[in-house]
């Protein structure tokens, strides 16, 4: 590094510094207040320590973007660091849906040198067809994102993608198993979240706020350090069962996740996607996808994350949603609950969501002690004031997270243990 290159990175450094100050400053007496009787996450801690909370994660993006950079297309193409890394945990999911049809497709390189891959999807002709071979090994190479006969090629980094299969799968109507053949394609039409990018500094920082602070708490931090890209869009193709091709066409979001995942150190989280057909405009807000979750863990109690998108390019994130404990919290999961949300510089809108049980699935990970339950979904948008959104409900996915440390059955006769 040169000389004018060093000072430069002092300078970039005070920068950041000075533009952390003022975004506090400004939260500080400007920021949007909760309707009265409206429970909100995340809740901070005192002023200081959100203070230092927003100046680590304001320095700590400006050394790790310095470091590694915020560009996605390594990422993307291939499973980036083929180590057996304890908890690693490299994963790519593309979720497909309308009201009559559902996908998963997921292949998880994980740090014990396994595989995880699910794939399911639900159709009216065919009800629910599941891969049952759901763990794998790691590939001799890592120039390809596939495992157990399931591909997602990149053919526009961030753009498209193909997802392939052909082999057996379980039709759980009748219980026989058919040959399929998947044939789709992933195109996007939303920008790109990216969690170095777009999540929300000052909500970071203040879900941090409210931890009790100790060494072992930072070590931990740094420890579950995993980063995520996701976006909307459309999966198109053809399938085929036993010889007879259909055609698919549904709404999607994409997601890829990869990093440090010990799914022992999360006590539980809810993650929502909704996609709609056509754009939602509500309070000035426009929407065609969105995606966020609570997370209940070991370095976060209270933590929020996700973004909207509309038709265009530019994301933005959700600072503020309804807090964990306020939903499910007992280890039983509604049917239908409603949850408040906040997009950044936006007014308080409401998120109305029906879980259709007939298409829900659940593993078992984390060595039988977390439970994952995945569940087709459609909702509904308004204000809070009580605005409805105009057009075409949504439809999506809504997963909840749960540890063994919640009442839930499956903890008892545990099956499937990755």
């Amino acid at each position: 590094m040169t000389f004018l290159q060093g000072l430069k990175k002092v300078a970039e450094f005070f920068f950041v510094i000075s533009f952390c100050c003022l975004v506090w400053i400004y939260s500080l007496f400007f920021g949007g207040k909760n309707p009265k009787g409206v429970k909100l996450a995340p809740v901070g801690g005192g002023v200081v320590k959100r203070v230092l909370a927003f100046l680590f994660i304001g320095l700590g993006r400006w050394f790790m973007s310095w470091k590694e950079g915020t560009n996605v297309e390594s990422h993307e193409k291939r499973m980036l660091s083929p180590k057996k890394i304890v908890n690693h945990n490299d994963s790519w999911v593309f979720f497909g849906y309308d009201s009559r049809q559902m996908l998963l497709a997921r292949v998880g390189f994980r740090g014990n040198g396994k595989t995880e891959v699910w794939l399911t999807f639900f159709t009216e002709k065919y009800g629910k067809m599941k891969l049952q071979q759901e763990i794998g090994d790691w590939p001799d190479s890592f120039e390809s994102i596939s495992s157990n006969s399931l591909t997602f090629s990149p053919v526009i980094i961030g753009e498209k993608w193909k997802i392939q299969y052909s082999g057996p799968m379980k039709c759980e109507n009748d219980g026989t198993t058919k040959m399929v053949n998947i044939d789709f394609v992933f195109t996007s039409n939303s920008g790109i979240y990216h969690t170095d990018k777009h999540l929300d500094s000052l909500s970071l920082s203040t879900a941090m706020s409210a931890m009790d602070w100790s060494r072992s708490y930072f070590q931990n931090l740094r420890s579950q350090n995993q980063k995520r890209i996701e976006n909307g869009g459309i999966i198109s193709g053809t399938y085929t069962v036993d010889g007879h091709e259909e055609q698919w066409n549904a709404l999607s979001i994409r997601d890829h996740s990869w990093g440090t995942r010990d799914w022992r150190f999360i006590h539980r989280y809810i993650w929502i996607l909704v996609s709609f057909p056509e754009s939602v405009r509500l309070s000035g807000v426009t929407i065609r996808h969105m995606c966020f979750t609570t997370v209940n863990y070991g370095t976060f109690s209270s933590l929020v994350g996700g973004w909207i998108s509309g038709e265009g390019k530019d994301v933005f994130p959700i600072v503020e949603a309804t807090p964990i404990e306020e939903v499910g919290e007992n280890g039983e999961i509604p049917t239908s609950f409603v949850v408040h949300f906040r997009p950044k510089c936006s007014p308080l809108l409401s998120l109305h969501c029906h879980r259709e049980e007939e298409r829900m699935q659940n593993w078992v990970v984390g060595e039988g002690k977390f439970e994952v339950v995945e569940t087709h979904s459609l909702f509904s948008l308004s204000s809070f004031s009580g605005e409805a959104s105009v057009g075409e409900k949504g439809v999506g996915m809504v997963e909840f997270g749960y540890s063994s440390r919640y009442p839930r059955a499956v903890f008892h006769s545990a099956e499937k243990q990755f």
